[in-house]
This record gives C-alpha cells, sequence and structure tokens, in this order.
C-alpha cells in the first residue's frame, strides 16, 4: 500500500532528511560498462521494444526489466540505463524517474561501483516529487548500505536508524539498514552491536531471500563478526550458506 507524503510524520521524515544529507553534486562523466554477450543481447531486446515509445513510458519499461534483471544481469540495468539516458543530471519530473534512479543505483552497487550509486540515489531522494513513503525508506536504506562501503560509518547509522525505526520501511528496505548497521558498527570497531544488527538483518532476511546479493552480503557480513568475536562454528555456517547459494546462483566468487 503506497503512502502518499502528506502527513505531519512524514512531512518530519522529509525536514531530517534535508539536513542529514550533503549538498547533490551532477557527476560530469559516467563510467564505461564491459558486460557479457547474453546480457548484450538483453539490453539490444530492450531498445528494440521502446522505439515507438513515449518517454514516461519508456521509464515503466525500464524499471520492469530492471526489477526482473536486478542481481542476474545488472550489467545489462546499467548499460540500458545509460543508452536511455537516465542520468542522474536529468530534470526530474515524476515519481517513475525516481525509481529509475533507485534501481540503476542498485545495479551499480552490485557492480561495485559505489560512488555512482551514490550519485543515483541521492538523485532518487532529492527529487520533489510526491511518492511513496515506503519508497523514501527503501532509497534511504540504499544510500546507508553504501555509505558504509565508502567509509562513513556515523553518517550511515544515521540513515539506517531512520529505516529501522519506521513502521512504514519494507523488509527490503530493513534489510539494507539492518546490514548497514552492522557494517558501521564493524568498521567502528564494536563488534557486539554490529552482531545484534546482522542478528536483526537474518531474522528479516527469513521473510524475504529473493535478493541475492542482499542474502549473499547479510551472510558473509555475519560470518566475519562471528569469526571476530571467536565464534568459529556460527561463522563458518554463514560462510558456507552464503558460497551454497552464491555457486548455485553463480553470482560471486567467494
Amino acid at each position: 500500500m503506497a503512502y502518499p507524503i502528506q502527513s505531519n510524520k512524514n512531512i518530519l521524515l522529509i525536514i531530517s532528511i534535508l539536513f542529514i544529507f550533503p549538498v547533490l553534486k551532477s557527476p560530469a562523466q559516467h563510467p564505461i560498462f564491459k558486460i557479457p554477450a547474453q546480457e548484450v543481447k538483453l539490453v539490444d531486446s530492450l531498445l528494440k521494444n521502446l522505439k515507438t515509445s513515449s518517454w514516461n513510458d519508456t521509464l515503466v519499461i525500464f524499471n520492469h526489466f530492471a526489477n526482473k534483471n536486478l542481481d542476474k544481469n545488472d550489467g545489462a540495468i546499467a548499460v540500458a540505463g545509460q543508452k536511455l539516458k537516465i542520468y542522474p543530471e536529468r530534470h526530474c519530473f515524476n515519481a517513475t524517474l525516481s525509481k529509475s534512479w533507485l534501481m540503476m543505483s542498485k545495479a551499480l552497487l552490485n557492480l561495485g561501483y559505489k560512488v555512482e550509486a551514490e550519485k543515483y540515489v541521492d538523485r532518487a531522494i532529492h527529487c520533489p516529487v510526491d511518492y511513496s513513503t515506503s519508497f523514501l525508506l527503501d532509497a534511504i536504506g540504499q544510500k546507508a548500505l553504501i555509505e558504509t562501503y565508502l567509509g562513513k560509518s556515523k553518517y550511515a547509522l544515521k540513515l539506517a536508524e531512520m529505516v529501522v525505526r519506521s513502521h512504514e520501511a519494507t523488509i527490503s528496505s530493513k534489510l539494507n539498514a539492518f546490514t548497514a548497521k552492522s557494517i558501521a558498527w564493524y568498521d567502528l570497531q564494536d563488534y557486539q552491536q554490529s552482531l545484534k544488527a546482522i542478528e536483526e538483518a537474518v531474522k528479516y532476511l527469513q521473510k524475504d531471500s529473493s535478493d541475492i546479493s542482499v542474502y549473499v552480503s547479510i551472510h558473509v557480513q555475519a560470518g566475519l563478526v562471528n569469526y571476530v568475536l571467536g565464534k568459529l562454528p556460527e561463522a563458518l555456517r554463514y560462510y558456507l550458506k552464503a558460497k551454497r547459494i552464491a555457486e548455485k546462483q553463480n553470482a560471486y566468487d567467494l
């Protein structure tokens, strides 16, 4: 169910974001991606079907394409987004474009392009349109996860806390937020807090394990924290789970 940003609670959420988030800076260049032949075919097929589409219809179809291929063909999403010029410098005019930016951010993070992923998620968050609170929290959860990978642990904790405290955040958003909290606390060398956060993520993962990259990263993080705390059997169990799903999906080299 969508919750339009109209209530006082949602207004306070937006105001807090404006104070916490830095001023957005548009990038001048975009990375060039090298992707497997099968992903090139996916992009070509998508572009062929979009030749007569309006811009808004193009975004709707791209978002469907991204949802379907996230984790499996992230390179295809990134290349398609570039070929369609879904750049963060574009003028934001509706929530559909915001969703496209968020999908680009997720695909780019999966590919390891952290800085570029941050630019896209920032644009999604700052777009002044009437989108749902759950979408905004999803974007903030994504932002928190990116900030941990960029070494901004304290900032990431602030963002993640906004998500985990909200009753309107989706399971996917909370998975990202708890993972971000665990990584941030780990970087700050508070391993007990890190363990507590990742155990919360594992609980939510039992409700939704469809996102391969999230599943793997949560189990790897859980294994790492348990290892540092000297809980070797638990660490091994989490690592083996991560390795099993990664090898099954041919997604990672662990």
